[in-house]
């Protein structure tokens, strides 16, 4: 079951924030990306504030971080506001007007099905946002591979690119490579177990 944003958000910070940090190290300066709604994502958000960069997101608290504290561009989704899981979102205004290089998203799970979520909404906004973005890079601490969710939010041969952080175990390491899908573990001091 998904927690609320406020408490998700500094549960395993250290490895979220390590997350951030490499996920910022493939992102290009002038870029245009969109960043979805998440803790982890949040954090992304956060690291690369101020970077030159065009950030289009739906989250909330995201929005509200970088209008704040950032310097980059920011564009921001428009529609109802969904409290839980934080995010403005239309389904009759999907937002093709903006095509970004790179698409960073969070799962409340991982498996050899793919991204899993429990919340409908995500799933459909997850789906929309893939075909307004080159590449999709999904950030998801390794706690996540043990979460199943019940909706598959989108199959990992959509994924280009995954980072975790260096608490992923073996298995799931291995799994990854079964299903073709390039990683990255930040490094935050954990043993993978």
């Amino acid at each position: 079951m998904a927690l609320p944003f406020i408490v998700n958000r500094d549960i395993a910070t250290e490895a979220k924030r390590a997350i951030a940090k490499a996920a910022g190290q493939i992102v290009r300066d002038g870029s245009l990306i969109i960043i979805h709604a998440g803790s982890t994502c949040f954090h992304f958000g956060a690291h690369i504030a101020d970077r030159n960069l065009r950030v289009f997101t739906n989250s909330m608290p995201l929005a509200a971080y970088l209008a704040e504290n950032g310097t980059c561009q920011l564009t921001v989704g428009g529609g109802d506001l969904h409290r839980e899981p934080g995010v403005l979102y239309d389904p009759q205004r999907a937002p093709d007007s903006f095509y970004g290089s790179q698409f960073f998203v969070g799962a409340l799970g991982i498996s050899s099905r793919g991204l899993l979520e429990s919340h409908p909404l995500l799933v459909r906004f997850i789906n929309e946002m893939v075909e307004l973005a080159n590449e999709v890079v999904v950030l998801v601490d390794s706690r996540k591979f043990a979460e199943r969710p019940p909706n598959v939010a989108l199959p990992l041969a959509r994924v280009n690119r995954l980072i975790t952080d260096d608490g992923l175990s073996d298995a799931d390491a291995q799994m990854l490579e079964d299903q073709g899908v390039d990683y990255i573990i930040a490094e935050t001091g954990q043993v993978a177990a």
